[in-house]
């Protein structure tokens, strides 16, 4: 079985920024369409259309408010501080809430991409050369004919 072949390092970063571009227009292209999308009656209703608490935007009373509530048998306090900026930026358009979900599906994906992509690029090259940004790394540069007896830093 064939070894994988490893790019160099600049043609190793092109090819991971096309593919993290490439990521990022296709969750852009496939969740366009639901910029388009109303609020839904699932549960729209209780976290946003219908909530004087996130309707009054993003200030120190709902702050305070999203780190104490358990509000609609939830505690997520990100959320809902999120929701009220999006209702301070956007009021009751729902575009502009679908549009604030879509960009963080698009950071998201991109955030799993460059982890995985930099652990499995760390794990594949770690294999095949010495670490390069740690306090591993080998001094000595030179083979040695015998095994290595002395230490060479």
């Amino acid at each position: 079985m064939a070894a994988a072949r490893i790019l160099p390092g600049p043609m190793n970063r092109r090819l991971r920024l096309l593919l993290g571009i490439s990521l990022a227009l296709a969750v852009i292209a496939a969740y366009w369409p639901v910029l388009g999308n109303e609020f839904t009656n699932y549960d729209d209703n209780e976290y946003l259309t219908e909530n004087p608490r996130v309707q009054h935007g993003l200030g120190w009373q709902t702050v305070r408010w999203a780190w104490t509530t358990g509000y609609a048998g939830n505690w997520f306090p990100l959320t809902w501080m999120s929701h009220a900026l999006d209702w301070q930026l956007f009021g009751s358009w729902a575009g502009g809430h679908h549009a604030t979900s879509l960009a963080l599906h698009v950071a998201n994906t991109l955030l799993v991409f460059g982890l995985l992509s930099g652990a499995t690029s760390a794990l594949r090259h770690g294999a095949r050369s010495p670490p390069r940004s740690s306090g591993c790394t080998r001094c000595g540069s030179s083979p040695s004919p015998g095994p290595r007896s002395g230490r060479t830093c």
